[in-house]
């Protein structure tokens, strides 16, 4: 299991790296969208049961779309955009884009008790773990898992509530959510995750 937020308790087991299969009703899903969600939850439900909410805040340049679900097909299909474009043109764009705009931003994650005014945890979360641009990928599964209709993806305010279930180790999952965006500079959108995991045996 990653450590997103910084832990020293250690009380994940050493051979659980994460969950193998997870159930979403009837479906069920290996993918790392999916993962990541209840990787989320077992860390919070095993490291820091003292929290109730955690807020997850970042700035991209888009908002997500539904091609966000499979990033390997989204990219397939600008390459197929770009195969009759002037090579050396695309790569000045893409290097001035990048000088611009520099790599995607990090995610900074709070922890919150009762109180949810005051963080008792606050980081930036590991680069190798999620940012800015992995983040698309990630809201689109918590997307489609709650059932959250596509047309309403890219509203400034979304709640809706992810339930899974890891059948091999015999845990449930519930993480009711909600995520509101707001304009930022130079056509930047602002993102704030909140979550409120749970796990129970089940």
């Amino acid at each position: 299991m990653a450590c997103l937020f910084a832990s020293g308790s250690g009380a994940a087991p050493v051979e659980y790296d994460g969950p193998r299969q997870v159930f979403v009703g009837r479906d069920v899903f290996e993918n790392a969208g999916v993962k990541f969600w209840v990787s989320l939850c077992d860390e919070i439900a095993d490291d820091f049961q003292q929290c109730r909410t955690v807020r997850l805040d970042w700035t991209a340049g888009r908002i997500v779309h539904p091609d966000d679900l499979d990033p390997a097909l989204r990219l397939e299909r600008e390459i197929d955009l770009l195969r009759d474009a002037d090579f050396d043109a695309v790569m000045r764009e893409a290097v001035s884009e990048l000088r611009l705009m520099g790599p995607p931003s990090g995610v900074r994650g709070r922890l919150f008790a009762d109180d949810e005014h005051t963080p008792f945890l606050e980081c930036l979360l590991p680069d190798d773990a999620v940012d800015a641009e992995s983040m698309y990928f990630l809201l689109s599964w918590l997307f489609k898992l709650a059932g959250i209709a596509v047309e309403e993806w890219g509203n400034i305010g979304i709640s809706g509530e992810f339930a899974a279930a890891d059948q091999l180790r015999g845990k449930l999952y519930k993480m009711p959510f909600s995520l509101q965006r707001e304009a930022g500079h130079e056509g930047l959108h602002l993102f704030s995750l909140r979550l409120m995991p749970v796990r129970r045996d089940g």
